[in-house]
């Protein structure tokens, strides 16, 4: 059976035809929504059996591959002749346009005209290229006969130029479905419970649907998701995955599992790197003008998607390789290998953020994706942030300052209106000494923006470079972000101004469940998997869930003799109670560091609380090296603290709860052989979350549940999970404080079997020899 390849039309005159330079193509607001309201506005003036948006597919059959080329035609006017017609929105001058410099529009209609002229066994068809001028409003329209033979002809051509690349792909494709129905598990058996979540998986994309999984640390959750979901893709069940993390680590375990599972030649996976990690020239714009990587990208873009096609896996340092030895842009290259990967490995925003999602992709849908979504207890808090959008008063004063004596007067004066708006809520605050503040979304406020993107969009669509440029645009996307947030608002969303410290006022999405839901469409189904799902509720609700999906909770595969559990619930650690707390919380660490050789970790709810404690524990004992997580540390001193934990060190980490050690780390065997978890990691009392609660309890749910106490155990579980690792391991979890009392209902199955203490010295009488 040969193998059947998608394409859109536009896609296909960009690899048939695109040559030269990248260009800066800046699209602001106005223009986007200009553009389609230009497409609607002609589309409503024709006659009334004039068709808009015709969609078709159409199978080119060749000797070696079926080539599905798909689009949607602007309009279609049956008549004799019949006439097809692209729309196109310009700022350039309509007398500038000729049938000779438009070539890449007269290929996309001439592509439309072919297939529907065949579709509709049609001699001849009229094509219509109307140009709709956006800033005089005025219309230009080109028409051209054709007959059904130079049609064909072309079309021909363009699928010829093509061909080559697109048997290539079709070959690989075949290879790796035989490849990958013939797979066996690369580990050899599943481990417990491991087969049980693949099954699950392998449904999920069979019956195209939404699945939760709670697997706990040393199943396999990677390549327990990826090995099935593979699976039905050589089933042609789903034509690319998209393993989607939320930090570089979840991206590094998921990029060596499939190095462990791929053959040479059989399976083509790519990793998108952010691109301000990639760029060679992060003060140029990405225009052939102005960068050198993007002058002649396209006409070198071609060689290098070939030799990269050598390679497996399209990890950064080989992109990196093949851009260089080309001289294209890494990130832009990046992209467009995504297009031909069978796998995508990237951050959660290139298939959520509404600022930065893969158009390519999902705009519109253009094929049967699956998402794989690790670390998902960091789903929540991340969705919530893409939606929400702040204004730092700092921010504006110094864009002004850059822009003031330099910029034209309709962007300087409109900026200063809202700085001088701002400045006024700001002493308004001061005089009643309020330091936040919540309110209705100022419409005023919003013209202001408004009318300073409006502004500011007319000055960079003229790509000018200046020395205040970047000033310019750093402060257009702090607004034009802002506005997008405000789009969204509904009950969902609040609005507050800050005064404690640094003036900001922002947009606060209280609840993403909604917008979840409806990027999950883009996916014909997703399984969102970690080790902290806990309450499932909470985290099917939050994800986009309608609380039918499966939740699979598995058991760990460890024997739970090799984790101890111990619940001090005589030591208060609410915020009112810590300092009288430290003496206490001092002996539990000692006693549980004194009581056999090891390294441990402590957190800690706060850095205040944590650096109080340390001085009190140095103080009274000081025989252990003791290693403390800085505030704001680097990528250097993040690798020196977790490369101090070496077997048998008797190394003690002072650490925070939900900061960069309390997930994500992987000290295996003698490297961690216990963990101290001071207070039940409530977030800190602040006016986000009080706000949270309020919408809850609103809701007729449990407002505290969803603000504190449900993130709160999330932390408490990811930091425990740092202690078993392997089946090898053995450790202690120690808690303390007496709220954990109340929650042990919440624990996942391994944590069941807990022992509660009222002394520190219990932990003595219990070890009496290394763990």
């Amino acid at each position: 059976m040969k193998e059947t390849l998608k394409i859109s039309v536009r896609d296909l005159i960009g690899f048939s035809y695109q040559s030269g330079d990248m260009k800066s193509v800046f699209v602001s607001q106005k223009r986007a929504l200009a553009g389609t309201r230009a497409h609607q506005k002609i589309q409503k003036s024709r006659p009334e059996n004039y068709l808009a948006e015709v969609a078709f597919k159409h199978i080119h059959e060749t000797e070696r591959v079926n080539i599905e080329i798909q689009g949607r035609i602007d309009g279609v006017m049956p008549g004799e002749p019949y006439l097809i017609e692209e729309i196109k929105s310009t700022f350039r001058q309509l007398s500038e346009i000729t049938y000779e410099n438009s070539f890449m529009h007269w290929a996309q209609a001439k592509i439309y005209a072919y297939i529907f002229s065949k579709a509709n066994e049609l001699s001849e068809i009229d094509i219509r290229l109307t140009y709709y001028q956006l800033d005089e409003e005025t219309i230009r329209e080109i028409v051209k006969p054709f007959n059904f033979d130079e049609l064909e002809s072309f079309f021909l051509e363009t699928v010829n130029l093509y061909y080559d690349w697109a048997v290539k792909i079709a070959d690989q494709h075949t290879s790796r479905d035989r490849w990958l129905q013939e797979l066996k598990f690369p580990y050899g058996d599943f481990r417990m419970n491991q087969r049980d979540m693949s099954v699950a998986t392998y449904n999920a994309v069979k019956n195209k649907e939404n699945i939760f999984v709670q697997a706990p640390t040393g199943i396999g959750k990677t390549i327990g998701t990826l090995f099935p979901a593979l699976k039905a893709m050589g089933e042609r069940k789903v034509d690319k995955l998209f393993y989607l993390t939320a930090k570089t680590v979840g991206r590094t375990v998921a990029l060596n599992t499939l190095k462990d599972i791929t053959e040479k030649h059989k399976l083509k996976s790519v990793v998108i790197t952010a691109k301000d990690k990639v760029c060679r020239y992060p003060s140029h714009r990405c225009d052939g003008d102005d960068c050198p990587l993007a002058k002649g990208y396209f006409d070198r873009q071609k060689e290098a998607s070939i030799e990269i096609f050598n390679y497996d896996i399209f990890e950064r340092d080989v992109i990196d390789k093949i851009a260089d030895k080309y001289y294209i842009c890494p990130f832009e290259f990046s992209l467009f290998i995504s297009l031909f990967s069978d796998v995508i490995i990237a951050d959660y925003n290139y298939a959520f953020d509404p600022a930065v999602y893969l158009r390519r992709f999902f705009d519109p849908v253009n094929g049967e994706y699956f998402f794989l979504i690790d670390e998902a207890h960091n789903f929540p808090e991340r969705t919530r942030a893409m939606y929400s959008a702040e204004i730092k008063l700092a921010e504006i004063k110094k864009a002004v300052k850059a822009l003031k004596d330099n910029a034209e007067e309709d962007i300087v004066k409109p900026l200063k209106s809202i700085e001088r708006y701002l400045m006024k809520w700001r002493k308004e605050m001061k005089k009643e000494l309020i330091q936040e503040e919540v309110r209705e979304l100022d419409k005023n406020l919003m013209q202001k923006i408004r009318k300073f993107i409006n502004n500011a969009e007319t000055w960079i669509a003229r790509n000018l470079q200046t020395d205040w440029r970047q000033a310019l645009l750093d402060i257009y996307f702090v607004f034009r972000r802002f506005v997008r947030s405000s789009e969204f608002m509904n009950e969902k969303f609040t609005f507050y101004l800050s005064n404690a410290g640094k003036f900001f006022i922002k947009i606060y999405c209280m609840d993403p469940s909604q917008m979840n839901a409806e990027c999950l469409k883009r996916a014909i189904g997703s399984v969102f998997f970690s080790a902290t799902l806990l309450p499932e509720q909470y985290f099917t609700y939050f994800c986009g869930g309608t609380g039918e999906e499966l939740f699979l909770k598995l058991m760990s595969p460890f024997p739970k003799e090799n984790l101890k559990l111990l619940i001090n619930t005589t030591v208060e650690t609410t915020y009112q109670k810590r300092n009288d707390s430290i003496p206490e919380v001092v002996e539990n660490i000692y006693a549980l560091a004194s009581s056999g050789e090891g390294n441990m970790l402590v957190f800690f709810p706060s850095y205040k609380y944590m650096e109080d404690v340390l001085e009190a524990y140095q103080q009274k004992h000081d025989e252990r090296y003791v290693l403390v997580q800085k505030r704001d540390m680097n990528e250097e001193e993040r690798l020196e603290f977790i490369g101090a934990f070496s077997p048998r060190r008797n190394l003690i980490g002072f650490a925070v709860m939900g900061g960069i050690f309390g997930e994500g780390i992987d000290l295996r065997g003698d490297k961690l052989t216990g963990c101290v978890i001071v207070g039940v990691g409530l977030p800190q009392i602040c006016l986000e979350r009080n706000l949270i609660r309020e919408y809850f309890d609103s809701e007729g749910k449990n407002g505290f549940d969803f603000a504190y106490k449900f993130p709160g155990l999330n932390r408490v579980m990811q930091a425990g999970g740092r202690v078993i690792r392997t089946a090898e391991d053995k450790g202690v979890i120690l808690l303390l404080d007496r709220r954990f009392g109340n929650y042990t209902r919440l624990f996942p199955q391994e944590w069941k079997h807990y022992r509660k203490i009222m002394h520190s010295s219990t932990i003595r009488e219990l070890f009496t020899s290394p763990l």
